[in-house]
């Protein structure tokens, strides 16, 4: 009877890491994908964002 209910919150346990690690997943990604345009964006102001400030207005 105590192992059936261990292992029913063992799986419990495990659905749960699964879901967390999905949305930790796509985290990461948006993440990525955000550094990779402050990047490009840096890369192409030249290392400067003062001279990107005045340029913008």
């Amino acid at each position: 009877m105590y192992q059936q209910s261990s292992k029913c919150d063992f799986y419990r346990g495990v659905e749960l890491q699964t879901s967390i690690d999905q949305h930790a997943m796509k985290y990461a990604r948006y993440l990525a994908i955000t550094n990779r345009l402050l990047l490009w964006e840096i890369k192409n102001t030249g290392l400067n964002p003062q001279k990107y400030k005045n340029q913008k207005q």
